[in-house]
C-alpha cells in the first residue's frame, strides 16, 4: 500500500514532508514508510538522499512537558531529530512559539539599526526611509501573519522603536508614538493587524459569515464566522486572528474601501 505524506512542499532543492495521523505511534510509522518510499524513489531515479542534511521535528502542544526522542530511519541510518528548523527563511520550533525566529530577527534588526545610525547624517530623509524599507520593513513583514501573535513579539518591537528613534535623532527611551506617525511607519503590532486583515480581505470568499451558519437576525449576522478551534495554536493562526481584527475593523469603521484606506485607518 502506498503511504504518502499528508503534504509535500518542494522549493528549489529543499523538500519537506508534513505527516500526521490519529496517534503519535501511527504518525511515526507513517513517517518511516513515507521516508522508505522516498528512498526507493531516489534509488529508482539514480539519486541519493543525503541523510546528513535530513532532519525531522515533532510538533507538540505548548502544554506538553514530556520530551521524547523517536526513531525515523532512511537507508538504515537514523534521521536526526531537532527542536527547531528553518523553513523558507522562517525558523519553526516544535511548540510553535516563534521564539527562535524572533530572536534571529531581533539580531538582524540590531545590525540594521547600526546601518541606519551611520546613514542618518549622510543621506536625506527620503533615502533614509528607503533604507528603512529595505533593511527593516522587509524583514519584519516577512511571514508576520504567522508569528505576529507570538508572546515574544515585543523583543522585535523594542528594536523597531530604537531604529525609529535613531532615524529622527531622538534620545533613548523617548516615547515614539508620534515618531511613527511623522515617518508614516506602522508599528510592528499595527503592521501585524494590517497584514492579517488584508489576508482575510484578499481571501474573503474562503470565509463564511454568520448569516450562512444560522438564521438569527443578530447585529453580527454579517460578521465573518469563527470556525471551531480547540487548540491555542489554531486560534493564533492568520485565519482566526484575521477574523477577529476584520470583524472589529468593519464594526468600527465600516467596509474596507481599499488597501490604502485600511493602512491609513490603522495608523
Amino acid at each position: 500500500t502506498c503511504v504518502s505524506p499528508n503534504a509535500t512542499i518542494a522549493y528549489a532543492d529543499d523538500t519537506y514532508f508534513l505527516i500526521s495521523d490519529l496517534t503519535l505511534q501511527s504518525t511515526i510509522n507513517r513517517a518511516n514508510k513515507s521516508v522508505a518510499e522516498l528512498c526507493g524513489w531516489c534509488f529508482d531515479n539514480g539519486l541519493v538522499l543525503n541523510v546528513g542534511k535530513t532532519f525531522f521535528m515533532n510538533f507538540v502542544p505548548r502544554s506538553a512537558s514530556v520530551d521524547r526522542s523517536y526513531l525515523i530511519r532512511a537507508n538504515h541510518n537514523s534521521i536526526v531529530q531537532v527542536s527547531n528548523i528553518k523553513f523558507l527563511g522562517i525558523a519553526l520550533d516544535r511548540k510553535m512559539t516563534w521564539e527562535t525566529h524572533i530572536n534571529n530577527l531581533t539580531a538582524r534588526l540590531s545590525k540594521s539599526c547600526f546601518v541606519i545610525r551611520y546613514l542618518r547624517n549622510s543621506v536625506s530623509a527620503n533615502v533614509l526611509k528607503l533604507a528603512y524599507c529595505g533593511l527593516v520593513q522587509s524583514n519584519i513583514s516577512y511571514g508576520l501573519i504567522f508569528w505576529g501573535n507570538s508572546a515574544y513579539l515585543n523583543r522585535a518591537f523594542v528594536v523597531q522603536k530604537r531604529i525609529v528613534r535613531c532615524m529622527l535623532g531622538l534620545p533613548a527611551g523617548t516615547h515614539c508614538r508620534q515618531a511613527f506617525v511623522a515617518l508614516e511607519i506602522l508599528t510592528l503590532p499595527s503592521l501585524y493587524i494590517y497584514l492579517v486583515i488584508l489576508y482575510v480581505k484578499q481571501n474573503e470568499k474562503e470565509f463564511s459569515r454568520n448569516s450562512q451558519v444560522h438564521n438569527y437576525n443578530t447585529r453580527t449576522r454579517d460578521h465573518l464566522h469563527f470556525p471551531y478551534s480547540r487548540l491555542s495554536v489554531c486560534r493564533n493562526s492568520p485565519s482566526f486572528q484575521g477574523i477577529i481584527f476584520y470583524n472589529k475593523f468593519v464594526q468600527l469603521f465600516g467596509n474596507i474601501e481599499s488597501q490604502s484606506y485600511l493602512r491609513k485607518t490603522i495608523y
